[in-house]
């Protein structure tokens, strides 16, 4: 996957696969989700350096990212 397919970077930094399946991406410029084969923008995080990303037991997202850590609950 290049740019051309919706990354926000090619500095990955973390690689994560939800319960759902979904694919989610941390990048040095935000982070991003698969769908339909096209990386989509998380808006939560936009230019954010964003270092890892962990799904806890109740599904809920941890992401660290330069600005702190943040917690969210993911839309299902």
């Amino acid at each position: 996957y290049t740019l051309a397919d919706g990354l926000p970077s090619l500095q990955v930094s973390d690689v994560l696969q939800d319960a759902t399946g979904r694919l989610w991406v941390a990048t040095n410029q935000g982070m991003a989700f698969l769908e339909g084969g096209r990386f989509r923008r998380d808006t939560r995080f936009p230019s954010v350096k964003v270092f890892n990303l962990l799904e806890d037991r109740h599904q809920s997202l941890w992401v660290a990212h330069q600005d702190g850590l943040t917690r969210f609950r993911q839309n299902r």
